[in-house]
């Protein structure tokens, strides 16, 4: 951006006011990973991250993850601010196949990232944008989901290395609201959640959105696990073919 100093007084800068000294990767952030092209790649074809959120122990866990993936979903989040998610996360991770991507939500400090991170989390995410778990996770090649409204909120992300980010909370924003920031900002991988469910999730594909965030629709306490697995299933079934306009 060009600022004036006062009239009269010249800046060095280049063509288009820009700085010729500025070096163009700071805008952009740190270039990308291989754990992040993998994890925009994983976005891309799935189209959902399930989202786990509740007061269950490390065997239920197992039975959502399970019923989840059974269904046709391959991206699932565990919130850690449940006291035994991250502990489950350290239990499922190694046994699911690769293409299944395990992380972990509601990281809000470095202190759950790196309890995440360590326990096999494969990618983080946040209802907010935290510049200091960000870098964290750009140390330790893990991607990392913030939480964004406003385009300032989404460049500060990706500046900092964000290869996608999350729309929250997108049933209060609306599809409109993304195709709208999606226009001027379109080489951003936005992930829309919060109320969202199979009878919604194709309109936000269609307005941009490169994948959705799914939570309420898909698990709740007391579930049994074949209502999860159908429910899992619905999701897929809706999003079948669908391409973003992004």
């Amino acid at each position: 951006m060009r600022h004036r100093h006062g009239r009269g007084v010249r800046t060095a800068e280049g063509p288009h006011g820009s700085d010729p000294n500025e070096d163009p990767q700071a805008k952009q952030g740190p270039a990308p990973t291989a754990g992040d092209d993998r994890f925009v790649a994983a976005l891309t074809k799935a189209r959902v991250i399930a989202i786990v959120r509740g007061p269950y122990q490390v065997p239920q866990y197992a039975e959502i993850v399970d019923a989840l993936v059974e269904g046709g979903l391959s991206l699932v989040e565990l919130t850690v601010e449940q006291p035994h998610a991250v502990e489950a996360i350290r239990r499922l991770a190694p046994q699911l196949p690769r293409d299944v991507w395990l992380g972990a939500g509601t990281v809000r400090t470095i202190e759950h990232a790196e309890r995440a991170v360590e326990a096999g989390a494969r990618f983080l995410v946040s209802p907010s944008f935290d510049a200091g778990v960000a870098r964290f996770a750009k140390e330790a090649d893990v991607p990392y989901l913030p939480g964004v409204q406003t385009p300032t909120e989404v460049d500060a992300a990706r500046a900092a290395g964000c290869s996608a980010v999350k729309l929250f909370p997108a049933h209060h924003l609306g599809p409109t609201y993304l195709k709208a920031i999606k226009a001027p900002l379109h080489d951003v991988n936005f992930v829309p959640t919060g109320g969202i469910g199979p009878e919604d999730a194709n309109t936000w594909i269609s307005a941009g959105a490169c994948a959705v965030g799914v939570g309420g629709f898909l698990v709740a306490p007391g579930d049994a696990p074949s209502e999860i697995r159908e429910r899992a299933q619905a999701m897929v079934e809706a999003l079948k073919g669908e391409k973003t306009d992004g």
